[in-house]
């Protein structure tokens, strides 16, 4: 329990000092993707109860033999644990999350300039434009 407790303080102590939310091991200064994509387990149940949503985040840091980043670590949570087994608090914005209320009246939309069906001329003088005179329209 003491090293768990520790890891969390740290982990929201470092929040604190970065302000962002990333695992504590992603390292300063380095080329970072992601990967981002849905997991929907039984989405044609009927029920929340036979069914889960989720998402899944990966990161990827890319480090190269000039630039190998720089810890973001002050200490290691082993080095001094924690005398506490309270967990620091987290920002309310991870712990309430409000509801979404949808408008209730139709977006006002703005007037349309020009005419609301097109010939498809813009498209192939912006193909021209693109690829100029090596053009072939099937």
């Amino acid at each position: 329990m003491t090293i768990s407790t520790s890891m969390g303080n740290r982990v929201c102590e470092q929040h604190h000092r970065d302000p962002v939310v990333c695992p504590p091991n992603l390292r300063k200064g380095l080329f970072t993707t992601a990967a981002v994509d849905k997991i929907d387990h039984n989405p044609s149940s009927t029920t929340s109860t036979d069914s889960f949503h989720g998402t899944g985040i990966s990161l990827f840091q890319h480090p190269s033999q000039h630039n190998n980043g720089t810890d973001r670590r002050e200490h290691s949570v082993l080095e001094q644990p924690s005398t506490t087994s309270t967990l620091s608090e987290l920002p309310e914005s991870y712990t309430c999350v409000r509801p979404l209320v949808l408008p209730r009246k139709d977006p006002p939309l703005q007037k349309a300039d020009g005419p609301l069906k097109s010939d498809g001329q813009e498209i192939i003088q912006a193909l021209h434009q693109e690829y100029g005179s090596v053009l072939f329209i099937f």
